[in-house]
């Protein structure tokens, strides 16, 4: 089992979600940054994932509860 994955929200009648739970979007691009480590960090139950934009080298970290 993967440590992340994205999860598809279920659909309301009332409105359409376009992206799924999880994506990450480059906020200069716009496009999605793919994640390029994934590492256990200093608390418990956590890893840091570090993703990059491929169009302007932009990196942000998130952290994955497991």
């Amino acid at each position: 089992m993967p440590l992340a994955e994205l999860v598809q929200p279920q659909q309301d009648k009332n409105r359409a979600i376009g992206r799924p739970v999880g994506l990450v979007t480059c906020p200069n691009c716009r496009v999605e940054m793919p994640r390029i480590s994934l590492q256990p960090s200093e608390e418990a139950n956590l890893h840091e994932g570090v993703y990059r934009c491929p169009q302007c080298g932009t990196e942000t970290r998130r952290w994955i509860a497991l």
